[in-house]
């Protein structure tokens, strides 16, 4: 298991153009897992918490 902590630049955009001004630092936390299927493949899950005034979660999971 891994663990990372991070910066992320948020920031609107209105009709395809970034608003001046509005970027905004929020903290990243994220967990992956990793497990070997076999000696060839393997299986991934990846969660990410992007904290801001609405928390997002994001969460990835794969074979590779």
């Amino acid at each position: 298991m891994a663990d990372a902590l991070g910066a992320f630049i948020t920031g609107e955009k209105s009709d395809g153009v970034a608003a001046s001004g509005d970027s905004k630092a929020a903290g990243i936390f994220g967990v992956t897992l990793a497990y070997g299927l076999s000696e060839r493949w393997l299986a991934r899950a990846i969660w990410n918490r992007v904290a801001t005034r609405d928390d997002s979660d994001i969460v990835l999971v794969g074979v590779g």
